[in-house]
This record gives structure tokens, sequence and C-alpha cells, in this order.
């Protein structure tokens, strides 16, 4: 294998089948698109971070299966520091008490709703059984599920698989903007945490062409961020950007401008 890849053997938790994941390795940022998918100057390393196991399809990053040893430094940081600053998603093993139920939800047909269920998922399809997964098994950490739906969006792009792009990104509009009204004080998002909540909704939903809901999320934006502060002007600059072309009707891809990949908040 070349130095492009990492090869490592891993075993799945549920069925117990042992095989090789080629995992690239990381390059260097390159770009970013509006809705924070990170652009690389060499191999996309994002369609490989999650893995699906060939016999019963359980998906998971890399640190959701057995394998020998601890994963090296440049293994973690592709998985935690993968080009991009969303919230990391908790990936672990599943308990032992939890590899029963986990078998039985594997096998009922909402898992793989929506997708294929010959061949082996590919990109935004792993993503987002990964996801279901995820939530299956960690149920409170909404955000970590949220990322990986997000994530799937991103993988599906580069695989030109639009329906799946988009299921994912209506899966991440509406867990957003559930969060942004979440009253419960244990569970809502830090004011801190809400310019980058809205700016994503507002982007997907522009993405997605529910131009109305974005107009009305960089309007929300707007209203949480100080114009005189640097990080403030620079949501306001983003919100005016994007604003004016769901104001268009337009939901074209609009990569960040080098500007903004330098000064990102």
């Amino acid at each position: 294998m070349s130095d492009e890849f990492v090869t490592r053997a891993v075993r799945c938790p549920a069925c117990q089948t042992a095989f090789n994941h080629d995992q690239p390795t990381l390059s260097p940022l390159a770009g970013r698109d509006a809705d924070y998918r990170p652009l690389f100057s060499g191999r996309d390393v994002l369609l490989g971070m999650v893995l699906t196991c060939p016999t019963c399809r359980y998906s998971a990053f890399a640190e959701g299966f057995e394998s020998e040893g601890d994963l090296g430094e440049e293994e973690r940081a592709l998985l935690l520091e993968s080009g991009d600053d969303a919230p990391v998603v908790h990936t672990e093993l599943p308990g032992d008490d939890e590899i029963d139920a986990l078998r039985r939800f594997l096998k009922r047909p909402e898992y793989f709703e929506g997708l294929a269920r010959d061949g082996e998922p590919y990109g935004g399809a792993r993503c987002v059984l990964a996801a279901r997964c995820h939530e299956f098994l960690d149920e409170d950490d909404a955000d970590g599920v949220l990322e990986l739906y997000l994530r799937g969006s991103w993988c599906a792009r580069a695989t030109n698989d639009r329906d799946i792009e988009q299921r994912c990104q209506r899966e991440v509009v509406a867990r957003l903007r559930k969060r942004l009204d979440e009253k419960d004080e244990k569970k809502k998002l830090h004011d801190v945490d809400r310019p980058r909540a809205v700016y994503l909704w507002a982007e997907l939903s522009r993405r997605l062409g529910e131009f109305s809901a974005a107009l009305q999320g960089f309007e929300e934006l707007r209203g949480l961020v100080d114009a005189e502060d640097e990080e403030g002007s620079r949501w306001l600059e983003r919100a005016r950007r994007l604003g004016a072309l769901a104001g268009v009707k337009s939901a074209v891809n609009a990569p960040w401008t080098d500007e903004e990949l330098e000064e990102e908040p």
C-alpha cells in the first residue's frame, strides 16, 4: 500500500467480521465550502473516514471498531482534526451490554431506509448508517449525530449523489432548528455556539432551495453578533454575501474566500 494510505486490520464489534481498512492520509487544507466542507489539496480524506462492516453493515469511525493496538498519532489526527472545525463525534466501542440490541437494530428495515441494501455502501451512505448507529447507541449525543449527517452531505457532494446530499442536509437543518429552539437549560445551545448553528442552518436551507428560511436565518445571525467586534464583522459579511444569493434564489455552491479562510471564526 502506498504512503497515501494507512492500512489497519479491524474487527466489527457486532458480528466479529475481520477486514482491512485503507485510510487515506491527511492532505493539506486547500479551501472550504460555505457549509464548512473542507477541500483538500490532495486526496479527499473525508470519503474514507467512516468504516462499514462488509457483513452486517455496522458503521462508525475507526475508534468504533476493534483493532490491534492504539491508533497512531497520524490516524488520530485524521479522525479528530480532519480539516474542519466542527464538533468532534465521540466514537467508542459498543459496550458488551449493547451488542445484542445493536445486532437486532442492524437487521431492522429502517436502518437501510432510503439506501440500497445491495453492495457495499460508500461516501454519504456510510455516514448515514454511522449516524443511525451513533444515535441508537448514544441518543443523548445530538451534536454527534448532527455532525455525522453533515459529513454525509459533504461526502455525497464529492460523489455527485444529490439525493443523499439533500437528505443529509434536511436532517441537519431539522436537528439544528430543534437545538436552536430548545428550552431545556441542560440541552440548549450556549450563546457562543449559536452564531455558527444559525449560520449553518441558514446556509443549508439556501442549498436546499428553501430561500425564505435562509433569509430568515441570515437575518437572525445579524441579531446575534456585534458589528464592532472582529469576529462579528466576519459573520455579518458571510450573512451579507450568502443572503444576497438567497435573495436571488440561488442555491449555487459558494466556497469561502481566501480572506475568510485566513480569518475564520
